[in-house]
């Protein structure tokens, strides 16, 4: 499990069951599986979770995501093929908006969005 400095508010939550071993902090997808490149996620895990078991994801609210570049505050995010955020361009399904700003791949607070 990664570990980061940040704090979140949750407001909802909801468990599925995983169909891959799904790291803390990452987007997830409707299926059970990391969130597909660009993609509308269900939202971000709470916690690591093995395939087969149920993962708490975070549906509602801020979350901690973890990115695969540096972000700025007020960016709009998606998913990248790993379920790391990336700065949502063109197309990309939007996912939440960064609250904090980051110089290198790291963690961030999420707003979610629907």
């Amino acid at each position: 499990m990664s570990f980061n400095d940040k704090t979140f508010n949750a407001l909802a939550f909801f468990s599925i069951k995983a169909a891959a071993d799904l790291p803390a902090n990452r987007f997830v997808g409707f299926d059970g599986n990391i969130a597909a490149l660009e993609s509308k996620s269900l939202g971000v895990t709470q916690y690591d979770c093995s395939s087969g078991d149920y993962a708490s994801v975070i549906t509602i609210g801020t979350a901690v995501v973890e990115t695969s570049v540096a972000v700025s505050a007020g960016d709009k995010l998606t998913a990248d093929e790993n379920g790391l955020a990336k700065k949502a361009i063109g197309t990309a399904l939007i996912n939440g908006r960064s609250l904090d700003t980051i110089s290198a791949p790291g963690f961030v607070r999420i707003l979610l969005t629907t």
